[in-house]
């Protein structure tokens, strides 16, 4: 019981901690992107209701969206960073890997690897008002993509041959091979400056917040060493 209730904290806190950085940034750096977009694609839409109303009201009227919204957006993001930690703590124990902050570092760098910059590569972050390919296709093609960068790293971590590597190879450039879902041909007003930027600093908050988990799990781990045999090791 002890060894599952210490893979469980350290995944807890890990995901906190990296949910919290995630959650932040976010806020700080993309959501006032999204709004910008939102801004250009419902443009006509809210011309007459910005004229028809007041400044007073209009910001009385966006004031408590907005702190339901960065609420969401921190209870989003702290579960889904804390289900990223748990799957990194297993899989940190189930290859003996890990073991300290600078491995647990390069642990995170793979997770993003695997969950943001590959999948990217195919489907990058999109702004509201952009035209996109059907949902379902999307998240067939992003589970699919993830599956195989997953596949490729636990191979290649696990065997450490050129064989392994070249297998992994194959595995994460089968989905792209197959081919990712087309976006809908249509124009947007989304600026391209302003797409571009909101991709950079999608990916950057994300790279940061994985090394942020990455590195806790390992430091975690070097001070609390989880055993099969009901019992943990703490140094």
């Amino acid at each position: 019981m002890n060894y599952f209730r210490t893979l469980f904290f350290t995944a807890l806190l890990a995901g906190l901690a990296g949910g919290l950085l995630s959650s932040a940034a976010n806020i700080t750096l993309t959501v006032p992107l999204i709004l910008k977009a939102e801004v250009f694609e419902h443009a006509e839409a809210r011309k007459a209701e910005v004229v028809a109303s007041s400044s007073e009201t209009s910001d009385h009227e966006h004031e408590a969206p907005a702190e339901a919204r960065d609420l969401l957006t921190l209870i989003a993001t702290l579960l889904a960073y804390i289900g990223f930690a748990l799957l990194l703590t297993v899989s940190a124990d189930v290859l003996g890997i890990m073991n300290d902050w600078r491995a647990g570092f390069l642990g995170g760098i793979a997770g993003f690897l695997v969950f943001s910059l590959i999948p990217a590569l195919g489907l990058p972050p999109e702004l509201p008002g952009m035209p996109a390919a059907g949902l379902e296709a999307r998240q067939l093609w992003w589970l699919g993509t993830v599956a195989c960068a997953v596949a490729a790293t636990v191979i290649s971590a696990r065997f450490k041959r050129k064989e392994a590597y070249a297998v992994g190879l194959l595995l994460v450039v089968l989905p792209f091979a197959l081919g990712a879902p087309v976006a809908q041909v249509g124009a947007t007003s989304v600026p391209r400056e302003l797409y571009r930027e909101f991709v950079l600093h999608t990916l950057v908050v994300s790279l940061m917040s994985w090394a942020l988990i990455g590195s806790c799990v390992g430091w975690l781990r070097s001070r609390c060493s989880p055993v099969r045999s009901n019992t943990a090791t703490f140094r």
